[in-house]
């Protein structure tokens, strides 16, 4: 922003959570699990080829193969989780967007 001829710049944050209860309201808790399940892409399991590609991606940013190895196994935890109890596990999705601005 900067390079732009901006000055005096400030960032702020907008955030919100979503409380995913099993036990509130049916169809909301349904709408909610289903975003959760499809932004996470929890609707499949990932293939030996798709775990390899995240593995090399986050290695050439400076991760080592195991911290790598934990990061997939705990997603997979997760989704495990969440997809053997959809009906009534309990989530939390946090949303944030960053909002940058400066004077000209």
């Amino acid at each position: 922003m900067q390079e732009f001829g901006l000055h005096n710049i400030e960032v702020r944050v907008s955030d919100k959570v979503n409380f995913i209860n099993p036990h509130g309201d049916r169809d909301n808790y349904k709408e909610l699990s289903n975003s959760l399940v499809k932004s996470n892409k929890w609707d499949r399991v990932l293939s030996d080829k798709e775990q390899e590609d995240i593995i090399k991606l986050f290695m050439n940013r400076g991760l080592s193969r195991k911290e790598v190895e934990v990061f997939i196994k705990s997603k997979s935890k997760i989704r495990n989780y969440f997809m053997n109890n959809i009906d009534s596990a309990f989530a939390l999705k946090t949303l944030g967007l960053l909002i940058s601005y400066g004077i000209k």
